[in-house]
């Protein structure tokens, strides 16, 4: 069956560039450094990605035909004590203009890092509850845009605002993971916020972290996402950094550009990626085994052609309808 879907798509079609993005990947001042720069030339956007359980970052990627992807904010894994056998996130999550986020339209539980209809990136910030520090008890920020956002999530602490290091305001509420000097995540834009920078720097404090961002690649503003045994990377659809924690949301780079192709393509082809789906899940309920080889197989094809438009879009929409 899956030799069968190959042999559709034979005809190979180079000339996908990845000129929008860069990884960068080196010591700065003793700190290893790791993020992806992205440019928002117009085609290339960075949005929020969400599940209602726990996936794989690749799903993420995957499921949009998008190129790169890092993880993003707190969450509770079902087998954490505390979390009563149910994968769920604490943070507001906004997706294509929907809400996803378990306090509704309240804001005051976190702060936000949003995407407006144009694409813009900005950060949202409500009143927060009774016992924050005073700063933040009644701090509101670009509130009337709540109604602009597309996509958005929320983390604290709040890295830059307007290129001021606000982290000082959260002393109250920072744990001993923060205040440690450890890999930290986060994701920033510049003044002009036509550059994202997203992931993470090594052996730093969350108080050192807002003024090396700032000096090293000129963040204006910042937020703070979730590290430890959730870090995972995927950069041109390859693994920079992959966990063994499945996450529930990422920011994920698109190309804009290709959605409406990939919609027609899918389209086309769907009754084929249905039988091919069909056919996987009747594998997998007698042989689990063939059926992880036969999903090994789809993945690593699905690299091998990432090149390939027709045949990557293809494969990556059979594996995101295996994991739903």
């Amino acid at each position: 069956m899956i030799k069968k879907l190959i042999l559709l798509f034979v005809l190979l079609s180079f000339g996908n560039t990845f000129a929008f993005q860069q990884l960068i990947e080196k010591n700065i001042d003793w700190h290893y450094v790791r993020v992806i720069q992205v440019i928002l030339d117009g085609n290339h956007k960075v949005v929020s990605s969400l599940a209602d359980e726990w996936k794989p970052l690749e799903y993420f990627v995957n499921k949009e035909n998008w190129v790169s992807a890092v993880n993003w904010g707190y969450f509770c894994p079902k087998d954490y004590p505390n979390c009563g056998g149910k994968d769920y996130t604490n943070v507001p999550r906004f997706y294509k203009w929907k809400n996803f986020s378990r306090y509704g339209d309240d804001l005051s539980y976190n702060w936000v890092f949003a995407f407006d209809k144009n694409w813009n990136p900005f950060i949202v910030m409500n009143h927060l509850w009774g016992d924050a520090p005073e700063k933040l008890q009644h701090f509101k920020y670009n509130e009337d845009k709540i109604s602009q956002i597309q996509y958005w999530i929320g983390n604290f602490p709040v890295l830059l605002l307007d290129g001021k290091n606000i982290v000082s305001w959260y002393k109250p509420l920072l744990n001993w993971k923060m205040k440690a000097k450890n890999t930290k995540n986060f994701i920033c834009y510049t003044k002009d916020r036509k550059t994202i920078y997203m992931w993470n720097v090594s052996k730093i404090s969350i108080y050192d972290l807002p003024e090396f961002i700032k000096k090293n690649f000129d963040c204006y503003g910042a937020i703070n996402l979730d590290a430890g045994g959730s870090l995972w990377m995927v950069y041109n659809k390859k693994y920079v950094v992959k966990n063994s924690r499945p996450v529930m949301d990422a920011f994920v780079v698109v190309d804009y550009s290709q959605i409406k192709k990939k919609q027609q393509l899918i389209s086309k082809y769907n009754k084929l990626i249905n039988k091919v789906v069909n056919k996987l899940q009747a594998i997998k309920s007698s042989n689990l085994s063939k059926y992880n080889a036969i999903v090994d197989k789809i993945k690593y094809l699905a690299e091998k052609y990432q090149a390939n438009f027709e045949i990557s879009t293809i494969l990556n929409e059979i594996l995101v309808r295996l994991w739903e």
